[in-house]
């Protein structure tokens, strides 16, 4: 019985199981503020986040491929040319569907389409890093991939979009709604249009080209190799930092339009990157903080060229302070724990500074 279980003993200890990449689908959807019948799509994108969640469904929503307003821009017409013939329809993972003459495809099809994509092996692991300098409001992105097994051979290109959450900027945003008075609609009531509508997951930049980044992973990658692209992106005045999504994606570029598949997917948000300055105070050399959006706490790193003083603000977007205090610190690498227990969901800045000088980073508080 003992050599038995010395064997089995022995045989687990060899064997192993690594684990997989998780993976996340990209539904890419096609929508304008004048499409009547747009709220559609976004009532159905929302339920299937829900259905499936936010971790496994990357949303973007390009404001092309239909009526034109305020939110579209060059390089998602020119994918809206050879992915869609109108709105609302979408993308999933940029697959080509037999009998369809579009990759996207009509809302009552996501769903099918998505879990036959959720059940599709990762292929690939996508890191977003980077730093935020919120003084010139300039991020220097650095985008990783590593493939978890071999793909079909081909011209794989790294994507990476700026998307934004809550637009509005007037009465052109305002998005049109034929189903005010459909019963059970998830915009039934909402009106017509709809004043005031906050557009989610909105396309703000393509990054380098707008079929993506090409060159840096070979036609036939290897496993376990890293394979990275580099970006800097300075962010427009009138886009809210504090609202900002960072997308990467892998897929193929092919002349067929339906050989431009989509291997897999990651998003962060702009509170996950390093927060710098090319203006930093003399006090501190470098600032670290998250989790951003947060629930009930900030946990801050930081490292400090000397003995300080500092005071920590929370500032929301009317100019209210709503939190403050004070602490001493020695100098080197240092960790604090800011409590948010009684501070409500909405957009903030941190300010950490001296009688001297200051600095300030975004950040959201979502509960």
């Amino acid at each position: 019985m003992r050599k038995f279980i010395l064997f089995i003993l022995g045989f687990a200890c060899c064997f192993s199981v690594e684990a997989q990449v998780n993976k996340k689908v990209i539904l890419e959807f096609y929508t304008s503020s004048q499409c009547g019948n747009c709220p559609t799509g976004i009532g159905e994108i929302q339920r299937l986040l829900d259905l499936y969640g936010e971790d496994n469904i990357i949303p973007i929503s390009h404001h092309a491929g239909w009526l034109p307003d305020p939110m579209g821009f060059t390089g998602i017409e020119l994918i809206a040319q050879q992915m869609t013939g109108g709105a609302p329809t979408a993308t999933i993972d940029r697959m080509k569907y037999t009998g369809e003459s579009f990759p996207a495809i009509d809302v009552n099809d996501w769903e099918a389409k998505i879990v036959e994509q959720l059940a599709e092996p990762g292929v690939v692991a996508i890191d977003i890093s980077g730093t935020y300098q919120p003084s010139i409001r300039q991020m220097e992105l650095t985008v990783n991939t590593n493939f978890e097994s071999v793909p079909n051979a081909g011209d794989l290109r790294i994507n990476l979009m700026i998307l934004e959450n809550n637009v509005y900027d007037g009465v052109n945003y305002n998005q049109q709604n034929y189903n005010n008075n459909t019963a059970g609609h998830p915009f039934e009531g909402a009106g017509a249009p709809i004043v005031g509508y906050q557009h989610k997951n909105v396309t703000r930049a393509i990054l380098d080209n707008h079929w993506g980044t090409a060159g840096v992973i070979p036609n036939s990658p290897a496993m376990g190799v890293d394979y990275t692209a580099n970006y800097s992106y300075t962010i427009p005045t009138n886009f809210d930092e504090t609202e900002l999504i960072i997308v990467a994606f892998v897929s193929y570029y092919d002349t067929d339009v339906s050989q431009r598949v989509v291997l897999n997917g990651e998003k962060i948000v702009i509170g996950d990157l390093a927060l710098t300055s090319n203006q930093l105070p003399d006090f501190i050399a470098a600032f670290q903080m998250g989790p951003n959006p947060s629930n009930d706490f900030l946990n801050l790193s930081f490292d400090l060229n000397q003995k300080e003083e500092l005071t920590f603000q929370i500032i929301g977007v009317d100019g209210q302070v709503v939190y403050q205090e004070m602490e001493s610190f020695s100098s080197g690498a240092q960790n604090k724990r800011l409590e948010l227990e009684t501070i409500p969901n909405g957009s903030y800045f941190l300010k950490v500074g001296t009688n001297d000088s200051d600095v300030s980073y975004p950040f959201v508080v979502l509960k």
